[in-house]
């Protein structure tokens, strides 16, 4: 049975629409019946929203595919699938779609600009965010509020910061993205008056704004900023509540400070807005509890985790965690059980292991176990230099 286009396409957007628990599976059936069918490729419009149902149903193979339907793909269908990339795949991935873009001499636009951008971005490529803003400059795109603000975006993460101010100041309309990216530039760099102007003047602020400023202040060591500005967001009169990534973003002030007693109340605090379900604020917890010494904490916390979601971040913040406190025969059975586990290490876990051993005076691993020893004999290539690298600063670490 054969409809209209029009049929079709409003089948679509229930589809993308709907809270069914197998849209993918309708929409490949869906697809399947247009080829069967001869009816692909039909408008680009509809190409774009397939590759959009797609990419929401976590199916980025088949939304690339539909580039193959058509011999010269709209910048519609592209602008989908850099989108779908962006959100699910990667930098890199987005770039070479992009870069296929321009082979094939499409219209680039206000919507494909700011998905370049993000990934030059992400990768802190200079050159690539100066011969995308020549290109957006080229086709007038400059002034576009989304595309200025992805150029100060990937001004600010290279650290240009004068080119990411004035290219703030010359932008009629400013979106949040912009105020954000270039207060997060000037954290970075420590350059806190800056931050803290365009912190105080910024008339939207939102949760993205707040985090980026508690993160700024922490990694630059500004533990009681953070913990204050943190303690604002959370009286009843602010309008951003602190969400599961300002938690993570917080904790390490804790354990900069030492201040156990402050990392016990967002611990509670997260508990009890449900942000310490999240894997993430989990590690950040038993990282915090176990650098401001309650290790039986951190473990009790590490031992609830469900092994599923025990990844090798996990174990590793519990290995470090007993090799700096001095406890070198636990960092290497925790070694043990995460190879037990089937969780493959990598260069922070084998660091963490010996320097277990290092700290609990055992000068070589068959000292300390004969089932790591055993696995060691077995590694692939690419973990044997990562476990050397690791050996070297192990015993440098050791000889201070």
């Amino acid at each position: 049975m054969q409809f209209e286009p029009g049929v079709y396409a409003g089948l679509l957007r229930r589809l993308a629409r709907s809270s069914s628990p197998s849209p993918l599976r309708c929409v490949r059936q869906l697809h399947a019946h247009l080829a069967l069918l001869g009816l692909l490729p039909l408008d680009s419009s509809f190409a774009a929203r397939l590759a959009a149902t797609y990419s929401r149903s976590g199916d980025l193979h088949s939304a690339s595919l539909l580039l193959h339907y058509f011999p010269r793909p709209s910048t519609l269908l592209f602008n989908a699938l850099l989108r779908a990339h962006s959100l699910r795949s990667g930098p890199h991935d987005v770039l070479r779609l992009f870069r296929r873009m321009l082979a094939l001499g499409l219209r680039l636009d206000h919507f494909t600009f700011p998905f370049a951008l993000k990934s030059s971005a992400d990768i802190a490529s200079l050159p690539l965010g100066r011969a995308l803003h020549s290109q957006s400059l080229r086709r007038g795109l400059e002034l576009d509020a989304y595309v200025s603000s992805s150029l100060v975006n990937v001004y600010a993460k290279c650290g240009q910061l004068k080119d990411a101010q004035r290219l703030f100041e010359a932008m009629t309309v400013r979106l949040p993205s912009a105020w954000n990216s270039l207060i997060a530039g000037y954290m970075s760099v420590g350059i806190f008056d800056a931050a803290e102007n365009l912190f105080a003047i910024m008339p939207d602020k939102n949760i993205i704004s707040w985090t980026a400023m508690i993160s700024g202040y922490c990694q630059n060591g500004l533990a009681d900023r953070a913990l204050s500005l943190f303690q604002d967001m959370r009286r009843d009169d602010s309008k951003v509540k602190p969400n599961w990534v300002t938690v993570v973003s917080v904790l390490p002030a804790c354990a900069h400070s030492a201040d156990l007693e402050q990392g016990e109340r967002i611990h509670q605090y997260a508990s009890v807005m449900g942000f310490d379900r999240h894997p993430t604020v989990q590690i950040a917890l038993i990282g915090m509890y176990a650098k401001c010494g309650n290790l039986a904490k951190a473990r009790l916390l590490f031992d609830r985790i469900p092994k599923r979601d025990k990844d090798v971040i996990a174990w590793n913040t519990m290995i470090t965690a007993y090799a700096s406190h001095g406890h070198g025969q636990e960092a290497v059975s925790t070694f043990e059980d995460m190879l037990r586990a089937g969780i493959r290490p990598d260069p922070i876990s084998f660091t963490g292991l010996l320097s277990g051993c290092s700290h609990s005076g055992v000068k070589s691993l068959p000292q300390a176990s004969t089932n790591i020893c055993m696995y060691l004999e077995d590694f692939p290539p690419e973990d044997k230099s990562q476990f050397m690298h690791a050996r070297t600063v192990s015993a440098l670490t050791y000889v201070r």
